[in-house]
């Protein structure tokens, strides 16, 4: 029976996974041993995105080393977001881009920054 983890064996590059708040152990414990995850405690991120958005809740962000973390996740990754993580995941730690070349050119147009929020119903 496959893990629904096996798919981290197919990183090849370093993934850094940047973590605040309230921790569920047992969603971290997959990471935190894995010979290609830099897992770092404290958050880059400490302003809140939205006035709404919760300070109790745990945060996730992924990332290359040296760079600055600019996708999160707020709360575990549960449902279709684990599919999201995942490819995020194998993007990075394959130094690979989600992005079309369309849709990076239309980001690259974006001169301010923007706080996009995905709401989901746990099932």
């Amino acid at each position: 029976m496959m893990s629904a983890w096996d798919w981290l064996e197919d990183l090849v590059q370093p993934v850094v996974i940047v973590t605040d708040g309230p921790e569920n152990s047992a969603f971290t414990e997959v990471f935190q041993d894995h010979r290609l995850i830099v897992w770092k405690k404290g958050c880059e991120r400490r302003d809140k995105p939205w006035p709404w958005f919760p300070q109790n809740i745990s945060i996730y962000g992924i990332g290359r080393p040296g760079e600055k973390v600019h996708i999160w996740f707020a709360g575990q990754p549960v449902g279709q977001e684990e599919a999201s993580w995942r490819d995020l995941m194998l993007a990075v730690g394959r130094g690979k881009k989600l992005l079309t070349p369309v849709a990076e050119q239309m980001a690259a147009e974006i001169v301010k920054p923007v706080n996009v929020a995905v709401f989901t119903t746990p099932s």
